[in-house]
């Protein structure tokens, strides 16, 4: 093959990392050089990328165009953050006309799998393997908590294709803790963690704020008054065991969070974002004291309830 390609020598990348390719053509060539990228989305050509080459070498992140082909993440759909991607690799001239395909002696094909997921820091061209557990930091632990919903994502492979699979926690596992939070006013949170799954955390309490705020009267040829704005806010507080901080650190940054309640239609999920959240951790104590902020996702951008 004359095209070499470094960085897809894996399988099943995380996208919010960097996933550099090192691009060489190791035919003869003058002129204008450059390669073509072509993203394919099942049969389905998706993205093309024209680009100039230096010394018949490039070096590209495609992250940021995979990402952008994702679908919105679903709490019910645990492939909405996996994906399957082909990605096929030209080289050629670049003219004034475009871009001209020149057969040196073949191109580069492959399909990989891909998960919407991350790992703090600077790595990059990160995969998970195959019976990865998506939690936090790869923790080794998984809280499980008696009388609420638990389940526990992890990678499988499917003829060669990599995807998430979710199923409910055997407390009894080895790697699982049960974990029986104190307080009368408990909250149940399931949050979109770092990895692509779901975790979860019972905090003990809860306590719930609301204002409003007057939008102000235009006072032109006849006043119009605004309305008020209505500002709701949940803080959840707890005390959590050190070896579970990375859990909160990925709550905090979530952009999905779920409040659990149980009523007379059956379990409700309710959607809330965090925001300006921060965790202090004091390194001598085993537990640290967490509290986290959460505003209604319907109220993201406030509207007038009252004029």
């Amino acid at each position: 093959m004359a095209i070499q390609v470094e960085g897809l020598n894996g399988n099943g990348y995380l996208i919010n990392n960097s996933i550099v390719l090192n691009i060489l053509e190791t035919g003869n060539s003058n002129g204008h050089f450059g390669f073509k990228i072509e993203i394919y989305k099942g049969s389905s050509l998706v993205q093309t990328i024209v680009t100039s080459a230096i010394n018949k070498r490039l070096k590209l992140d495609i992250s940021s165009q995979i990402k952008s082909l994702f679908n919105l993440p679903s709490q019910y759909d645990s492939n909405s953050n996996a994906g399957l991607f082909r990605v096929h690799i030209f080289s050629g001239f670049i003219t004034p006309l475009g871009f001209v395909y020149y057969d040196f002696s073949g191109s580069y094909n492959v399909t990989k799998s891909f998960f919407r997921g991350g790992v703090r820091g600077n790595g990059r061209n990160l995969t998970l393997p195959v019976g990865s557990v998506l939690n936090p930091d790869r923790n080794i632990y998984t809280p499980y908590f008696p009388g609420y919903p638990n389940e526990v994502s992890s990678i499988i492979n499917d003829n060669g294709n990599l995807w998430i699979a979710k199923q409910n926690i055997n407390p009894l596992a080895p790697n699982v803790i049960k974990r029986r939070e104190k307080g009368c006013n408990s909250t149940y949170v399931k949050f979109l963690n770092s990895l692509g799954g779901y975790s979860f955390w019972l905090f003990e309490g809860n306590t719930y704020e609301e204002k409003n705020t007057n939008s102000g009267i235009i006072n032109n040829l006849s006043i119009i008054d605004l309305g008020n704005e209505v500002q709701e806010e949940l803080e959840l507080y707890s005390k959590v065991p050190r070896n579970f901080i990375s859990i909160m650190k990925d709550l905090i940054i979530s952009p999905e969070i779920y409040i659990y309640s149980l009523t007379e239609q059956g379990e409700t999920w309710s959607r809330y974002y965090s925001g300006s959240n921060t965790i202090e951790i004091n390194p001598v104590k085993t537990s640290q004291e967490v509290k986290i902020k959460l505003k209604p996702f319907t109220n993201y951008n406030p509207q007038v309830i009252w004029q």
